[in-house]
């Protein structure tokens, strides 16, 4: 995989080809500093390079600042592996730059994470 794809609000989709430190979304209200950035980087060993997106940070003032991050290896600090089609997976969270196991904690009941097919 790679290109990370995006629909945005009114369904328009974009491969973002680029690689670097990204602003997906940003509230355009003044009193509102919401925003969700994310870093892209070149997917290992592949003879394109094409972009995959290694990290998700999301901010808004006065509530914690989540960040989701791949980590390097399987032996990534604070890292938790996940097995994805026979692939480890190191996922590190932070939570206002502190180290969360990623698998425990609590945590609001009716949030929900989508995945699509296989990822």
């Amino acid at each position: 995989g790679g290109d990370p794809h995006i629909i945005i609000f009114d369904g328009v989709q974009y491969d973002v080809h680029v690689k670097g430190e990204l602003t997906f979304l940003k509230s355009t209200d003044p009193a509102n500093d919401f925003t969700v950035q994310a870093r892209t980087v070149p997917v290992k060993n592949h003879p394109k390079g094409p972009a995959v997106t290694s990290g998700v940070v999301v901010h808004k003032t006065g509530e914690p600042t989540i960040q989701v991050s791949l980590g390097e290896d399987t032996d990534s600090a604070h890292a938790s592996v996940f097995t994805v089609n026979s692939n480890d997976c190191p996922v590190q969270l932070f939570v206002d730059g502190q180290a969360r196991d990623i698998t425990t904690g609590t945590g609001l009941t009716d949030a929900t994470v989508q995945v699509k097919g296989n990822r």
